[in-house]
């Protein structure tokens, strides 16, 4: 989600690298990710790097991170049982399931707690979110072929019976499509038509949704997402 002309804009590659980290540690399990990416082995290399964006990236040692993704999915949980009524696909059924197993925490009026997001996630660490859809993981019937879990290079966003789509995550499936229709390659023609066709509401959803819009929809998401880890950093 990027300005489509950059050609006033000089960076160098320093400025590359510490953007990137930057824009990984705001996503999803994007902490443990940046650490990741950068090769990072100890909290105090990942401070060297992101230290200036402390808030948002609280450095972590490799022992702490699947305590962190255990936190980040027992939130995402939370946040997609408030969201329900605007989520689709064909994975909705089975993440229902989980919802009604967990009603007595996510149903509570009392905020989720780190505590309880941990133990949340801990239970249901099938749940994953990938680049345009969230999976709800069990074997039967997924698409990808994923041994275990899911793999994201295969997944069939809305179509795959682990597969739930959020507002965020249809606006930028649109918005993918029309990407690939404004190129004209024939490659990417076929591409968007594929699309259309595995998901034809999504385009009839958005049909008077403009660009700017569906980008301010993902970035109200990413916003909505920073502002609650930095309240659990308080």
């Amino acid at each position: 989600m990027i300005a489509r002309n950059l050609d006033d804009v000089q960076v160098n590659m320093r400025q590359v690298r510490i953007t990137c980290a930057q824009a990984y540690a705001v996503e999803e399990h994007g902490q443990a990710l940046t650490a990741a990416v950068g090769q990072w082995d100890t909290a105090a290399n990942q401070r060297g790097y992101v230290g200036d964006i402390f808030r948002i990236i609280t450095p972590l040692e490799p022992e702490e991170m699947g305590a962190l993704v255990q936190k980040d999915t027992g939130q995402r949980i939370n946040q997609l049982f408030r969201d329900r009524d605007t989520l689709t696909g064909k994975g909705t059924s089975r993440l229902d399931q989980v919802f009604e197993a967990e009603a007595g925490i996510i149903a509570n009026a009392q905020p989720l707690t780190p505590a309880r997001a941990k133990e949340l996630g801990k239970k249901h660490s099938n749940i994953s979110q990938g680049p345009l859809s969230v999976c709800v993981f069990q074997q039967e019937g997924a698409l990808c072929g994923g041994e275990g879990k899911a793999d994201f290079r295969l997944c069939h966003p809305g179509q795959c019976r682990n597969s739930v789509m959020t507002l965020a995550n249809r606006a930028l499936y649109e918005l993918m499509r029309r990407q690939y229709l404004a190129s004209g390659r024939p490659r990417s023609l076929s591409a968007a038509k594929d699309m259309d066709e595995r998901n034809p509401d999504i385009a009839k959803e958005f049909a008077s949704t403009d660009d700017a819009a569906l980008l301010r929809i993902n970035s109200d998401h990413v916003d909505e997402y920073i502002r609650e880890a930095l309240e659990d950093l308080a």
